[in-house]
């Protein structure tokens, strides 16, 4: 095969996995850290490769998908509870910000006055305008975040796939390439 052709070639490969190169480098990650852990049970299953494989998957959703999982859904509660004491005028964050305000040592003061901050006043305009900024940003990115899920969790399925096989045919798969 002539050298130019078998560049084009690995560059149209690089470019159509382009999209995949998170779920595959999560993929490598899972494979070399749960390698050892798929040696030890392989003659504990009876030299069955693929029980072996799948029951590290297993352990990789629950050691690491699920903390994720259960502490992602955790934190968007909580947000949900936090936002629900505002606005039900429960909870008002500038009483306990104008608190802290006041309480601030004299030399703090001062450097926020250095910094344009030169009272709570001004503090709380500042802070009301980055909040509408940052809400207006959000409110503008929901619609994507069901797309983004979905993305996750194909991004996630890819990786796993991708895992299964390294971790059960690695070894061959290293053998293949130094004899290349």
């Amino acid at each position: 095969m002539p050298p130019l052709l078998l560049a084009v070639s690995a560059l149209a490969l690089g470019w159509i996995l382009l999209p995949f190169y998170g779920a595959i480098l999560w993929a490598l990650i899972i494979a070399m850290l749960f390698t050892p852990v798929y040696r030890w049970l392989v003659p504990r299953l009876k030299h069955r490769r693929n029980a072996a494989a799948t029951l590290v998957m297993l352990i990789v959703l629950v050691v690491g998908v699920l903390p994720l999982a259960l502490v992602t859904a955790s934190m968007g509660r909580e947000a949900a509870i936090v936002y629900q004491h505002i606005d039900s005028g429960e909870w008002n964050p500038a009483l306990y910000v104008r608190g802290l305000f006041n309480a601030l040592p004299a030399w703090v003061t001062t450097l926020l006055q250095h910094a344009g901050v030169p009272d709570f006043d001004d503090l709380q305009r500042q802070a009301t305008a980055a909040l509408a900024q940052g809400s207006q940003f959000i409110a503008s990115q929901a619609l994507g975040i069901g797309a983004d899920t979905f993305g996750f969790l194909a991004s996630l399925g890819v990786a796993l796939y991708l895992a299964f096989f390294l971790i059960r045919d690695g070894s061959a798969l290293a053998r293949m390439a130094k004899t290349a």
